[in-house]
């Protein structure tokens, strides 16, 4: 991290790094002074977050918070984690605040991660990452679990952040959730709070502008209706209320309930749980459509839809952590009672997400899992069973799983916007693949066209009749189905995304 050479004129420069210093003036009375230490994203200028720094200064300024900001930038505009563990380690030594923070803006906040957790800091801020977006090859922290990370952590997100991931969010909260449940820390979303900002994007929090180099590689953000100044308004008041929590709860100051500090606490708390509360309540439809027992249950809905009977199947559905176990694995019918109907065992897996595009990067595309299942023919069951009409397709049940989207889990304010700027979502007849190992490998088909893109799902099935296999293994139907979870993400979400040319 360097000097910022438009910049030495109006700050101070300590130790390599320069230092934002607080403009306080009569009107403000401070009870604590912190210092932030800022790491930009990759390929954007630092001077570029000039204004929002000043502006979280501002916001930190009137819940009396004075505080610093030390920010410059790298080589090449590349956030560096030895650097920045230099620069965190020099700063520790020479520095007298009440509490210190290590903030980063995407890529940056990748670092920030990892150098927040060794040093001597008191908490972390990151903005437009959240700690599953932690990726191999990248510079690893000591733990990528929220929960478990050993200080408080703040993480806000846009709702129309162009690098948004849905499901890594909804990974850090159901971590979150399990260490509640787990050990009965209800103080969780005081310590580790996760914000949506509503018409918020990822560049908002610098100067609004997806910088060339990054768009030269197919990534963009989302457009948002707030002025700059609005977005730098909200990001900063979110970072002022968790600075004030953070930097207060241990205070001996707050034992006065009368006191204008514990006034000022007890209104950050309050604004940061509405704040906690909402995005919550933004991500309640997602999550439910990935949970477990939902995907579970997308597992029988399949297996239902492709046998078709019209008595009842009483299902059991196995999920495998790996693939190796998954490969093995094989549906099995189970002597059944007349009363009780037929009972199947049948098997599923989760793995990689949709690949919207073979030019979009990883950072802009959908992780969801798809899942990988395996079935029993309709032709099967017909020795014992009767069968109610022809076997659904799974475009069909794909299609029905749009619906009960469309119908159940998306809003009003999300079908107008869909229907009226979104990428339309089609599903294509269903890919057949000879073999089944290479099934498992095979991912679902995506084709783009000027407004539309169309899914096709992989299959293979083994007839009753084929004596060339093992008779265990006949009568099967394996799948690949869109999930809901999908599906959702794609209408809030993924349809209002630029697809490059499939030329």
């Amino acid at each position: 991290m360097s000097v910022s050479e438009e910049s030495k004129g109006d700050s101070t420069n300590v130790l390599g790094v320069e230092i934002l210093t607080a403009e306080k003036n009569e009107e403000h009375t401070t009870h604590s002074k912190v210092i932030f230490i800022f790491i930009h994203g990759a390929f954007t200028e630092n001077d570029r977050y000039k204004p929002f720094l000043q502006s979280l200064q501002q916001a930190c300024l009137k819940k009396g918070i004075e505080a610093d900001i030390g920010y410059g930038t790298y080589t090449n505009h590349i956030p560096n984690l030895a650097r920045t563990l230099e620069i965190l380690s020099e700063l520790n030594k020479s520095s007298n605040y009440d509490a210190k923070f290590v903030f980063g803006h995407s890529m940056g906040a990748l670092v920030a991660i990892a150098a927040a957790y060794p040093s001597l800091y008191d908490g972390l801020i990151q903005i437009g990452c959240n700690f599953q977006s932690w990726f191999p090859g990248f510079s690893e922290p000591e733990t990528v679990s929220l929960a478990s990370y050993p200080k408080p952590v703040l993480t806000v997100l846009g709702e129309v952040d162009g690098f948004l991931k849905y499901f890594s969010v909804h990974q850090d909260l159901q971590d979150l959730d399990r260490e509640i449940k787990k050990r009965g820390r209800d103080n969780l979303d005081l310590e580790k709070p996760i914000i949506i900002l509503k018409d918020v994007n990822h560049m908002q929090v610098a100067d609004n502008i997806v910088g060339e180099m990054i768009s030269k590689t197919n990534r963009h953000d989302y457009e948002s209706r707030l002025s700059l100044e609005e977005a730098h308004a909200k990001i900063a008041e979110v970072i002022a209320s968790f600075v004030v929590i953070t930097t207060l709860r241990p205070s001996k100051s707050l034992q006065n309930r009368d006191g204008d500090e514990f006034k000022v606490f007890a209104q950050a708390c309050k604004d940061q749980f509405e704040q906690t509360q909402l995005s919550r309540e933004m991500m309640e439809r997602f999550q439910a459509l990935s949970d477990d027992a939902f995907i579970a249950s997308h597992a029988m809905d399949m297996q239902r839809s492709v046998a078709n009977l019209k008595e009842k199947l009483e299902i059991v559905p196995n999920f495998h952590l790996t693939k190796h176990d998954f490969l093995y694995s094989k549906p099995v019918q189970l002597n059944s009672f007349p009363s009780s109907g037929q009972e199947i065992h049948i098997h599923y897996t989760a793995q990689d997400p949709i690949q919207w595009h073979k030019d979009l990067p990883k950072s802009v595309s959908q992780i969801s899992p798809t899942f990988a299942i395996k079935a029993k023919s309709q032709a099967s069951f017909l020795s014992s069973c009767t069968k109610e009409g022809k076997p659904s397709s799974l475009m069909e049940l794909n299609q029905k799983t749009f619906e009960k989207v469309w119908n159940e889990y998306i809003t009003e304010e999300e079908r107008m916007k869909y229907q009226e700027k979104g990428r339309k979502l089609q599903f294509g007849e269903d890919i057949f693949v000879p073999s089944p190992p290479t099934w498992v490998d095979t991912p679902l088909k995506i084709t783009h066209s000027d407004s539309v893109t169309i899914i096709q799902s992989p299959y293979t099935k083994t007839d009753l009749d084929n004596e060339q296999i093992p008779e265990k293994m006949r009568g099967m139907f394996y799948g690949k189905p869109m999930t809901a979870a999908q599906i959702y993400e794609w209408i809030v979400y993924d349809a209002y995304r630029k697809i490059p040319s499939e030329d």
